[in-house]
């Protein structure tokens, strides 16, 4: 794995996108120390604009965490 970036960085995929596997998410994900993922069912490559209530549950919490400057956000 590469070093953690200087920043929080966090993965929100979609389980059912096409565009970018959730298996070559998890593989770049599984190479960035710190990352965070979070998985969202029912959703392909624009998990905003699919299941947007999700989404934003998530948004919410990776920016509370990160405002704590906390770890905790990502399923």
């Amino acid at each position: 794995p590469s070093g953690a970036p200087p920043f929080p960085l966090f993965f929100i995929a979609g389980d059912r996108d096409r565009i970018f596997p959730l298996e070559l998410i998890r593989m770049v994900h599984a190479g960035v120390r710190g990352a965070r993922l979070a998985v969202v069912p029912e959703a392909g490559h624009s998990v905003y604009f699919e299941r947007p209530q999700a989404f934003n549950e998530l948004l919410s919490e990776i920016l509370t965490v990160s405002a704590r400057g906390g770890e905790g956000a990502g399923r």
